[in-house]
């Protein structure tokens, strides 16, 4: 079973069902005859995809003008955090993303890889304009409101700090 179908179904549950990512990337695993090299992929994939989920949206959002399927979406998310993250060739990322949403539908295929191509051409959006809340929100990926709270109670240095902890940790 392709690795990046195995995520996007791990996605698609746990962002749309609300289901527990644990339980959700065990229950795959535990389903799926896949290599040690591919369990990592996999999990990475997942994981790597919900930790970055803010800022992902926010690389995301310049090329979508309508509100996409779910399943397009999580496709693009993580298509997105191989791009960005990982040392996944682009085209490989690209190739199996437009494959992938052919397979579930012909049309979405065409649109994948328009704004896939588009993001890898333009690069990454800077934060630099961004109040510091927002920049802080979607560079760690941390809701608004959990950044505000902390700088309200901490400051903005120290907030920084911890969040930026957390993030090494990972």
């Amino acid at each position: 079973m392709n690795t990046r179908i195995l995520a996007l179904d791990a996605l698609n549950k746990i962002i749309g069902e609300k289901a527990y990512a644990n339980i959700v990337v065990n229950d795959i695993l535990r389903n799926n005859d896949l290599s040690s090299e591919d369990t990592s992929f996999y999990t990475k994939l997942v994981y790597g995809t919900l930790d970055n989920l803010i800022y992902l949206d926010y690389q995301l959002e310049p090329y979508l003008r309508k509100k996409q399927k779910p399943w397009v979406l999580n496709l693009l998310r993580l298509s997105i955090y191989q791009l960005l993250f990982l040392s996944v060739p682009d085209y490989a990322t690209i190739n199996e993303a437009v494959l992938i949403a052919k397979k579930k539908n012909p049309a979405i295929g065409s649109f994948v890889n328009a704004v896939l191509r588009n993001l890898q051409r333009n690069g990454s959006r800077s934060l630099d304009e961004l109040e510091i809340k927002m920049r802080l929100s979607i560079k760690y990926s941390y809701p608004l409101w959990l950044i505000e709270l902390l700088i309200r109670d901490y400051g903005i240095e120290e907030t920084e700090k911890i969040i930026d902890i957390r993030q090494d940790e990972q």
